[in-house]
C-alpha cells in the first residue's frame, strides 16, 4: 500500500488477505501441511469468488445490452391493449408479449414514446441471458443508473384502471 501504485489497490482486498494470513497463521502450526491445506482452501475460495463475480457481471452487461437493443425483441412489442387487465393478461399470463407502446398525453413525458414491461415480463426477457431474480433488481438499478429504465413501476392509465410497469424509452421513430 506504501509504493506509487499503491492507490490502484483495492484497500479492501488487502486488508482482507492480511488479515486471513494472519488468522491462518496463528490457528495453524507454522510450516505444517494443516496451514498450507488451509491456504491452498482459501486461495482456491477466492479465486472461485473472483470467478462467480465475473460471470455476474457479464451476465449484468448482457442484459443491460439486451434491454438497450430493442431490435432483438421487436417482434414481441404490443400496441397499447385496451385496458389494464387485457395488459396483464397478455404480458403474465399469456405471455404473448414483453412490452407495449405507450405514449403520456400528459405530464412531463407527454409526446414521448416509452415500452412498458411488467414484472414478470421485463424478467421474462432478461432470463434469455441468463439472468435470474437474483440479480434482477440489480439489474433494474443498473439499467436505471444507465438511463435505460426510465421510471420503475409507474402506473400507465387506462380509464379509472392503471397498470404499474417500468417505462424504457422507445427507440422507434
Amino acid at each position: 500500500m506504501n509504493s506509487r501504485a499503491g492507490y490502484l489497490l483495492n484497500a479492501f482486498a488487502v486488508w482482507r488477505k492480511a488479515v486471513i494470513q494472519i488468522f491462518l497463521e496463528i490457528n495453524f502450526p507454522s510450516g505444517g501441511t494443516a496451514q498450507s491445506a488451509a491456504c491452498d482452501g482459501w486461495e482456491q475460495s477466492q479465486e472461485s469468488q473472483l470467478r462467480a463475480e465475473e460471470e455476474r457481471e457479464k451476465t449484468l452487461r448482457k442484459a443491460l445490452e439486451l434491454l438497450g437493443d430493442q431490435s432483438r425483441f421487436k417482434d414481441e412489442i404490443i400496441k397499447k391493449p385496451a385496458t389494464a387487465e387485457e395488459a396483464t393478461h397478455l404480458l403474465d399470463d399469456e405471455q404473448t408479449a414483453v412490452a407495449f407502446r405507450y405514449t403520456p398525453s400528459r405530464g412531463l413525458e407527454t409526446g414521448k414514446r416509452f415500452l412498458i414491461f411488467s414484472n414478470a415480463s421485463l424478467l421474462r426477457l432478461l432470463t434469455r441471458v441468463g439472468l435470474d431474480d437474483t440479480l434482477y433488481d440489480a439489474c433494474k438499478k443498473r439499467a436505471a443508473a444507465a438511463g435505460l429504465l426510465a421510471r420503475q413501476s409507474k402506473p400507465v392509465k387506462f380509464g379509472q384502471a392503471q397498470f404499474n410497469g417500468f417505462w424504457v424509452l422507445d427507440e422507434k421513430l
